[in-house]
């Protein structure tokens, strides 16, 4: 084995003459700057070479066609340089022996290797962030060894197919950031291994299938990869699976123990128009859940009470209605929560783990109401009591101008009986009970008559 990662080697790789090495079985010289095209016959000196490793360098070009004879080959890792041009049809027919291949992070373009049919041991594919354009050849399906499966930032189309189920052993499948249109089909369902789907950023639309929570991986806490997504093989322990995934917000590359313990369903950025199953509730062992930026509609499930393991939870930009059910404050491994942008109202329920939630969580709910959020919670009443206490407002209105008409009349007649009172008492009872007063009285008035006869006789 010769291994001279990560040693800031410069320049170019020298060609096969200079290279004295027929019985090399490992070289490693990734983690460097190299930077220069591969020689066309740089690896016809190593025929027994079965691990090659040029990952993290700046080498350019096409891959040349000394790979053809790399027929034990079962590691090649060329992620993360600068390569480009068609893969030569040689590295996906002759070599029966590849198990990881990761072609990553170039300018690798055209179709999809179509032809798989010779690759049977085949357990780790990554062509994430190249050219690839095209569908996904029938051939990709003959891979009865395959575990992972990235494919992710490429220029695919055309409808998911349904042949994954013929991956009996597949456990991350991601198909992230293409052009992949149509439904989710219900084959996907079937794949009781399936530890981490991401299908995020597509064109994908309908419902979403109910059927999901038929995957095993993703219902039993219990359940964990197996010890082989660690590392490759005792052989070379040091060359660990590494595996690009986004949760909680944070694009992270992932490898043994937290890869190992990773449950992951991503379905954001597409243009799913349904309403959240409730059977996703069922999803116990799940650990991220990303439904954002889609079409959902309804209210979120009470289901979701059940996500004892959930971690990271995103159905923001949805149009979602209705309350926050109050059971989701008992999810204790929750650490992120973003239900921003809905149409969410009530009362935000704060408390337990939802204490620890800022107000950018729930943004964008304009009818939202309570802590973090700084509006107070006034609700108005319902319309049918809003109705009734109407009518007792009018009720007591009325009874109330009855009282009111009823006063005024009592007081009217006190006010006259009063006058009575003291018109009597102050010119009729002296006119009985006095005889001075009735004759001066009486004189008066005759006075006053007199007088007026003189006027109308003058006149």
């Amino acid at each position: 084995m010769l291994s001279l990662r990560s040693n800031r080697l410069n320049g170019g790789i020298p060609a096969s003459s200079q290279i004295q090495a027929s019985s090399l079985l490992m070289l490693d010289v990734s983690d460097n700057c190299l930077a220069s095209t591969l020689p066309t016959n740089v690896l016809e000196s190593f025929p027994d070479l079965f691990y090659l490793n040029l990952s993290n360098n700046a080498l350019e070009g096409t891959l040349p066609s000394s790979f053809d004879n790399l027929l034990k080959l079962e590691v090649l890792d060329l992620s993360h340089n600068f390569l480009q041009g068609k893969l030569p049809p040689a590295l996906r027919q002759n070599h029966t022996s590849l198990a990881h291949l990761v072609l990553s992070n170039n300018y690798f373009h055209g179709e999809v290797m179509p032809r798989f049919s010779n690759m049977l041991n085949l357990a780790y594919l990554h062509l994430q962030n190249d050219g690839f354009i095209g569908v996904l050849p029938a051939s990709m399906f003959n891979l009865p060894v395959l575990k992972v499966m990235d494919i992710s930032g490429n220029n695919l189309s055309g409808n998911v197919p349904d042949y994954f189920p013929l991956f009996p052993h597949l456990a991350i499948l991601i198909l992230a950031r293409n052009q992949f249109h149509g439904i989710i089909p219900v084959s996907l369902c079937q794949m009781q291994k399936l530890h981490i789907l991401d299908m995020s950023a597509n064109l994908l639309s309908g419902v979403l299938p109910s059927c999901l929570s038929n995957i095993t991986a993703w219902t039993k806490e219990s359940q964990v990869l197996l010890p082989a997504f660690m590392w490759l093989s005792p052989s070379y322990s040091n060359y660990r699976v590494k595996v690009p995934l986004t949760t909680k917000g944070n694009a992270l590359s992932y490898e043994g123990i937290p890869l190992s313990q990773m449950t992951i369903l991503d379905l954001s950025m597409n243009h799913f128009n349904s309403e959240i199953p409730s059977q996703l509730g069922q999803l116990a062992a799940l650990r991220s859940l990303n439904l954002s930026h889609n079409f959902l509609s309804g209210h979120i499930p009470e289901s979701f009470m059940n996500l004892k393991q959930l971690e990271s939870l995103d159905l923001s930009s949805n149009h979602l209605i209705g309350k926050i059910p109050p059971q989701m404050t008992r999810l204790d491994s929750l650490s992120t929560l973003n239900l921003a942008f809905n149409r969410l109202s009530g009362r935000i329920p704060f408390e337990h783990k939802f204490v620890t939630f800022e107000a950018s969580s729930y943004r964008g709910n304009k009818e939202l109401c309570g802590p973090p959020l700084e509006n107070d919670c006034v609700f108005s009443s319902p319309p049918q009591q809003h109705e009734e206490e109407e009518e007792e407002e009018e009720e007591e209105e009325e009874e109330d101008e009855k009282q009111g008409i009823g006063e005024s009349d009592f007081f009217f007649f006190s006010c006259i009986a009063v006058a009575y009172v003291l018109g009597f008492w102050s010119v009729i009872a002296p006119l009985l009970l006095s005889k001075n007063w009735r004759t001066t009285y009486y004189a008066k008035v005759d006075s006053c008559i007199e007088l007026c006869k003189e006027k109308l006789h003058l006149s």
